[in-house]
């Protein structure tokens, strides 16, 4: 029976049995469970523990305004109303918190090619639920940034954050917040523009808005546009890219990607490419287009050749 009980809660996850197909009314966009495919395509990802539903509604809200896929971090046994009954001493969640070295099994990982990881959870007895340490300690994030996220009655998120931080401290652990179930979409809005830069992307035919990763490629790119607009020429390729030359070579972290439409790519160093179609080559990533599609993105474009500015907003 515990093997078929294994099976079963496999199949939830990766089918789309365990999360909602929508977020609330609020959210016009669609927000699915994400498979481990659709993750490893793109920059950021909305992971999330949510034992009651709370930090489920908030981060479906946040998947929606980044446009990014959502990973629900799913405990091998699922917890009870009588293991959060917080008032029992012997309760399991009152258990887990006290003792240290405790790991709850969790179903599966995201493979950590994301740049950014926005990471939700409810705040138990001031601090991150353990199945938190879990997920973290099955993931290599070196040079990923790290964005915390927490729900609760009315503790706030910092006794958390400094705890997860000793897990890795060289990790890129950005300072987190402490977000309400009604928080507003535009309340939303704020904190991630908080937390991400954004850049335009003009043509004579119009603009496009790029998010610039929190990658070292994307670091150091948002460091060239502080000096002022970037112009560069950017020519078709392959049937799949625009491509151009910046003026200096950044510092690139090379890995294995297949690209999709609003892919921004730092090739070689020296080469900056908007994706339209897929590829599959060694890229490093600056940043994506939001709702980056193929239309939207060859419409800025003049032929073969075409003069593209690059600017902070």
């Amino acid at each position: 029976m515990k093997i078929l009980k294994i099976l079963f809660l496999c199949l939830a996850f990766f089918g789309c049995g365990s999360e909602s197909n929508s977020t609330t009314a609020e959210i016009s966009e669609t927000v699915n469970t994400s498979s481990a495919t659709q993750i490893s395509k793109s920059p950021t990802v909305v992971a999330y523990f949510s034992a009651t539903g709370n930090t489920k509604k908030v981060a479906e809200k946040i998947a929606a305004v980044l446009n990014a896929p959502l990973f629900e971090i799913i405990p091998l046994e699922p917890y009870t109303s009588e293991d959060l009954d917080y008032t029992n001493s012997q309760s399991r969640a009152t258990r887990e918190q006290k003792e240290d070295t405790i790991r709850p099994e969790i179903i599966g990982s995201p493979t950590p090619s994301f740049d950014t990881l926005y990471l939700g959870y409810p705040i138990w007895h001031g601090l991150a639920p353990k199945i938190i340490y879990t997920f973290l300690e099955s993931l290599n994030l070196n040079n990923k940034v790290i964005i915390p996220f927490a729900t609760s009655g009315s503790s706030g998120i910092n006794g958390s954050l400094n705890d997860l931080k000793e897990i890795k401290k060289d990790w890129k652990w950005l300072d987190g917040t402490r977000l309400d179930t009604q928080a507003t979409t535009e309340e939303i809005k704020e904190w991630i523009n908080s937390k991400v830069n954004m850049a335009k992307i003009s043509t004579p035919k119009g603009n496009l808005e790029m998010v610039i990763a929190e990658s070292k490629s994307g670091l150091a790119f948002r460091e060239l546009l502080k000096k002022g607009k970037l112009t560069i020429t950017m020519k078709d390729y392959g049937g799949f890219e625009k491509i151009g030359t910046l003026p200096q070579s950044l510092p690139k972290t090379d890995e294995s990607k297949t690209t999709k439409a609003g892919d921004v790519m730092l090739y070689n160093g020296n080469q900056i490419v908007i994706f339209y179609n897929s590829n599959s080559w060694s890229y490093s990533t600056l940043g994506y287009i939001k709702n980056g599609t193929k239309e939207s993105i060859l419409n800025l474009f003049d032929g073969n050749s075409t003069e593209v500015t690059f600017t902070l907003e």
